[in-house]
C-alpha cells in the first residue's frame, strides 16, 4: 500500500500530508521563538530633564558587547512614533555614517525604490537604518542612514539619485565618531 497506493487514496494521502507539514511548521514555528530579552525602567521625568541621560543596565550592556562582533562604534538614532520616542543602538564598524534624505515630488512607487536599491548597490553602500518614507503635504522623503564605504565624493551618487523621476532634491549629513 505505501509503495503502490492505488489513485483513491493518493489524493487523500496527498491532503493529509499537506495538514500535517502545515501543523509541523506552524508547531516549529511555537516551539523556536527566541526568548524575549527587555528591559524596563521607571523614571521621574523631572529627574530625566535634569540628568539628560539614560542609564543602562549591565545586562544591556552585555547583550550589546556580544552583538558588535568586532565593530567599534555604535550609532545611536531616537525618532518620535505616535506618543513615545524610540532608540535604537546599532554597533557599526564604519567611524563615520551619512544621513541621506531623498525628497520626491512625486508618490514614492515600488517602481523608484527598486531604482534606489540598484544605485545603493551599484556604490556598495551599506544601509545602517531607515526612517523610512514620510508623506508631507505634496513631497515625500525618503530617509537613510548609510556607511559610504570607498566613497570619498558624493557627487557622482547624487546625480544618479537625481535621474530618478520625481526626486527634487537630496539632503546630507556626516556624523563622525
Amino acid at each position: 500500500y505505501i509503495h503502490n497506493p492505488s489513485s483513491m487514496h493518493k489524493s487523500d494521502i496527498q491532503k493529509r500530508f499537506k495538514t500535517l507539514n502545515s501543523k509541523l511548521d506552524k508547531l516549529y514555528k511555537i516551539l523556536s521563538l527566541k526568548s524575549i530579552e527587555t528591559e524596563g525602567r521607571l523614571i521621574k521625568f523631572k529627574v530625566f530633564q535634569k540628568l539628560k541621560t539614560v542609564s543602562i543596565p549591565e545586562i544591556m550592556i552585555h547583550n550589546l558587547q556580544k552583538l558588535t562582533k568586532n565593530k567599534n562604534n555604535l550609532f545611536i538614532v531616537h525618532r518620535i512614533r505616535g506618543d513615545s520616542l524610540k532608540l535604537d543602538i546599532i554597533p557599526v564598524t564604519s567611524k563615520e555614517i551619512t544621513k541621506l534624505e531623498i525628497i520626491f515630488g512625486t508618490e514614492l512607487t515600488p517602481a523608484i525604490m527598486e531604482d534606489i536599491v540598484s544605485i545603493f548597490s551599484k556604490y556598495n553602500i551599506s544601509l545602517i537604518f531607515s526612517a523610512g518614507i514620510c508623506t508631507e503635504a505634496d513631497k515625500c522623503i525618503y530617509e537613510v542612514y548609510v556607511e559610504l564605504l570607498n566613497i570619498d565624493n558624493l557627487e557622482p551618487l547624487k546625480n544618479e539619485i537625481y535621474e530618478i523621476e520625481g526626486v527634487i532634491d537630496i539632503q546630507t549629513e556626516k556624523l563622525s565618531a
